[in-house]
């Protein structure tokens, strides 16, 4: 009985001796990190049978229990995990939220300042104060762009740097989880569970999270393997995979993250924790910003430059550069890096010229060979495909897209190539101010217009808007203004009719002549403006005026045939195939269209034709000159334009043409008068003017015109002595002239006089003729014949002129006083300029702004909710698991109480003994 009650009283002194100690654990542990709170089990001893009944032996402790729910752990992995993202990414975006929307760093006080000198400026653009004033406020603005490029340099470079620190740790964390799994495997094999170091892994795996998103799953034998992205393994059983930072392919792009061992980039992969919140902000909200600030920059320095040389300066010179040439050589060259991966040699050159602002987008993009030639261009902001093409290998060749001209050099390009395109992540840093001298500042237009003071008609002309002075390919002046100090050539604007206009050369303001390609017989709407020349830089222009072999003259041979009959009228036009091809200039596709002339056909004809054609506008008119009248036999010549007789005598006296053709102005006149009287030669668009053909003394001429571009058939009747000659009034290679004479009054003597045309093409569109020789135009085999009409200037006439009238176009030499190309450039502070068309700098800049802001509010309402969350679930494992200290204090009590109980139990059975002892 003693022993037995011994037994009893030892087991409760052992069980809650380690009860004790278990409290007492918990005490010691009450602040240690990840340490759950642990139990005592009992559960009593294996009772003994005695006679016919079982006796209990005692008390045991069955296990030591550790309050942890796996569910509240696994909760408070992942909300630590969302929080450490996005505590992370919050202290960045409002880092640059600040820097961005703070008026003494921001961009848009420094716009304001700049623009509005150059408005002040403009407006007395002879004062060099106001003038010096503009370059200093350029200087603050280029200030702002460098210091805001800057900042966010620094930024980013400490964000790679901690993403690097990141990865040592989480090498570090996944070490010790792989080793706290051998550890638990060793303890476990001896029975019962490692509390602590089953706390100690949750908690380095708690602390993992805060780095990174991390998936957890369990093996039989107790170890975790831990995965993260999308399922690479960091610890599989006692085994740690580590991860590694590489350099970008890109300079700007930092550093990627990879598994150990590989090249297998993870960025885009991982998500949450501080690795999560520090990639999130690096590639979605501040690499963006670069493109986008570099964008806004790029946009100010090429069209205040683009502008500025537009227009003269104090000394009438062309403006030079106010801010650096964003096209400047070594800048196209570092906007292109080569994958590293590309297959020697290292000899491919490609740049990148920025050409339009407007479509520039605020992207990188990357270049991809499918093979040795063929490649796409991809945009990495959405991944779209923004351009599939093919090289020919004749180097340079040049591709166009989103407002870039990308060219590649030279090189052995290959299969698996690839290129990384950064158009406007750097420009902010190289945003510079260039120009010293503020009489530099070119605020003239380059032309000038004026009306003449002898104009009968009420029209007018503006004052001018040149838009282009340099050849874009080249960069060389445009033939315009390719002479100094002079517009090549002087123009001078001439109303045919009040209806019709004709653009001239004006070198020899006594002698005007056509342009080459000329600009002539253009419609004019009195009392609607009308736009003289073409905006479009590809247009071009094939005239019949210049052709040289082919069809030989416009005015046919004559021919005389016995009256009544009429000669049937031949122009010598032979028939053609005229074969149009139209390259659209953005999509590269090519169409074709065909159009067949007859034999004979008018001008008009063959226009209305062409007409038809997309891209093409054909101009039609005719034109003869009358001269050289001889009426020696004293009789009245008679005389037609396309069967209307002008010598009829039921229309009134004609005056008898004299043997001396000085003296036939008289007659000239009455055939002019009653040409514009007939209404249908008028309805053929057919008007006559009498002049004078240069000479010594000049020769009365009268000049038949033809807007619509019929036949005009010339016929006489005469004895034979009387004659004129009749041209078709034009110079050059196209120059024909036939002299009719009378052949009695029985007979006629006409000839036709073919008309001409202008074809204007739009750019990218060209047409052959076939026969390539036996042409209107001449020779078409090749593309000179058609000529640019394009001039870099704009003017515009308006009211009601009267035939006659002229106005002309010249260079605004000394024109100091001049401030419309000042204006121009003040006024682009309010311009649509970027991002389609859509926003002005300032406009595009607080885009940007706003869109941080927006992930700046959005950042601290996301954060906010996570912390609420992230402190419901550590008070929930707390609640659970966490050491409550009056709890322990009691148990203390209460363990300690029944440990004194247990001593007393061993006394009394000890006292027990010893009385048998003495019994005996």
């Amino acid at each position: 009985m003693a022993g037995n009650l011994l037994q009893i009283g030892t087991s409760g002194l052992q069980a809650y001796q380690r009860a004790l100690n278990t409290t007492g654990h918990n005490i010691a542990n009450v602040n240690t990190p990840g340490y759950s709170r642990q139990e005592a089990v009992f559960t009593t001893a294996q009772e003994q049978r005695i006679a016919n009944y079982y006796q209990g032996s005692g008390v045991l402790v069955d296990d030591i229990r550790r309050f942890a729910s796996q569910f509240v752990i696994n909760q408070l992995r992942q909300d630590t995990s969302t929080h450490s993202q996005l505590s992370s990414f919050d202290l960045n975006i409002r880092q640059l939220d600040s820097l961005l929307a703070d008026e003494t760093t921001g961009l848009n006080v420094g716009l304001d300042k700049f623009f509005n000198a150059l408005q002040a400026a403009s407006e007395n653009p002879t004062s060099i104060p106001a003038r010096q004033l503009v370059l200093t406020e350029a200087s603050g603005l280029a200030s702002r762009f460098t210091t805001v490029q800057s900042t966010m340099e620094s930024q980013n470079r400490a964000i790679n740097q901690e993403i690097e620190a990141l990865v040592e740790q989480v090498n570090s964390l996944a070490s010790g989880i792989a080793e706290l799994n051998r550890q638990i495997v060793t303890q476990k094999g001896s029975g019962g569970d490692p509390n602590d170091l089953l706390d100690k892994r949750d908690e380095l795996l708690r602390q993992l999270s805060e780095i990174v998103s991390v998936q957890v799953v369990e093996q039989d034998d107790s170890t975790l393997n831990v995965f993260i992205g999308k399922g690479q393994s960091l610890v599989v059983g006692v085994s740690a995979n580590g991860l590694s930072t590489l350099p970008a392919k890109t300079e700007s792009g930092g550093v990627n993250i990879v598994l150990q061992g590989t090249e297998q980039v993870l960025d885009n992969q991982i998500t949450g924790g501080m690795l999560g919140g520090l990639l999130d902000y690096r590639d979605n909200i501040l690499q963006p910003a670069f493109n986008n600030l570099g964008l806004v920059a790029l946009a100010v320095g090429k069209t205040v430059n683009d502008q500025q040389r537009m227009g003269l300066d104090l000394s009438s010179s062309f403006g030079g550069e106010l801010f650096n040439d964003v096209n400047e050589r070594q800048a196209t060259l570092d906007r292109v890096t080569a994958s590293p991966n590309n297959t020697p040699p290292v000899d491919r050159v490609i740049s990148i010229s920025i050409d339009d602002v407007q479509d520039l987008k605020a992207t990188n993009y990357t270049v991809e060979f499918i093979n040795n030639s063929t490649f796409t261009i991809r945009r990495d902001s959405d991944n779209s495909i923004a351009l599939q093409a093919s090289l020919s290998g004749l180097f340079p060749e040049t591709v166009e897209v989103d407002g870039m001209r990308i060219t590649f050099e030279s090189g052995s390009f290959q299969q698996g190539d690839e290129f990384f395109l950064e158009p406007t992540r750097n420009a902010a840093s190289e945003f510079a101010v260039e120009m010293e001298d503020p009489r530099e500042l070119a605020f003239a237009a380059a032309i000038r217009t004026q009306s003449t003071t002898t104009n009968q008609g009420t029209g007018s002309i503006s004052q001018g808007d040149v838009f282009q002075v340099y050849d874009t390919e080249t960069g060389n002046f445009l033939p315009a203004f390719a002479t100094d100090g002079q517009l090549t050539p002087p123009l001078i604007i001439r109303f045919t009719t009040p209806t019709t206009y004709d653009v001239l050369d004006n070198s020899d303001p006594s002698n005007p002549k056509q342009l080459d390609p000329p600009i002539r017989n253009q419609l004019f709407v009195p009392g609607s403006p009308k736009d003289v020349f073409t905006l479009d830089s590809g247009q071009t222009i094939a005239t019949s005026q210049a052709r040289g072999t082919g069809d030989v003259g416009l005015v046919s041979a004559p021919v005389t045939v016995a009256l009544p009959a009429i000669p049937n009228p031949v122009n010598g036009y032979s028939a053609q195939t005229i074969t149009v091809t139209n390259r659209d200039p953005d999509t590269g596709i090519v169409t074709t269209s065909t159009v067949n002339t007859l034999a004979n056909a008018s001008a008009q004809e063959i226009a209305n034709q062409l007409n038809q054609v997309s891209g093409v506008s054909a101009n039609a008119f005719n034109q003869v000159e009358i001269t050289n009248i001889i009426g020696g036999s004293g009789t009245a010549i008679e005389l037609s334009i396309n069967g209307e007789s002008l010598t009829n005598a039921a229309l009134g006296t004609v005056p008898v043409p004299d043997v001396d053709p000085l003296k036939n102005e008289a007659y000239i006149q009455v055939l002019a008068d009653r040409i514009n009287n007939n209404g249908n030669l008028t309805n053929q668009g057919v008007y006559a003017v009498v002049s004078e053909t240069p000479g010594a003394p000049p020769v009365p001429t009268l000049k038949v015109y033809a807007t619509t571009g019929v036949d005009l058939d010339v016929q006489m009747t005469a004895d034979a002595a009387d004659s004129f000659v009749v041209s078709n009034g034009q110079t050059g290679a196209a120059l024909s002239t036939q002299t009719l004479t009378g052949s009695g009054p029985a007979n006629a003597t006409a000839v036709t006089i073919g008309g001409s045309l202008d074809v204007t093409m739009d750019d990218g569109v060209s047409f052959r003729t076939t026969p390539f020789v036996s042409s209107i135009f001449g020779d078409t085999s090749s593309f000179g014949f058609a000529k640019s009409s394009f001039k870099g200037f704009q003017v515009t006439l308006q009211g009601r002129p009267e035939a006659n009238d002229t106005f002309t176009i010249d260079f605004n030499e000394n024109g100091t006083s001049d401030n419309r190309n000042g204006f121009k450039m003040a006024n682009l502070a309010t311009q649509k300029t970027i991002l389609g068309g859509t926003a002005s700098y300032a406009e595009g800049y607080g885009q940007l702004v706003e869109f941080i802001g927006v992930n700046a509010s959005q950042s601290r309402i996301d954060l906010d909710a996570s912390d609420a969350l992230l402190s419901q679930t550590v008070s929930l494992r707390n609640s659970e698991s966490g050491v409550n200290m009056d709890e322990e204090a009691a148990n203390l009590i209460r363990f300690q109480q029944a440990y004194n109980a247990s001593a007393q139990v061993i006394n009394v059975a000890r006292e027990i003994f010893d009385t048998l002892l003495n019994a005996f």
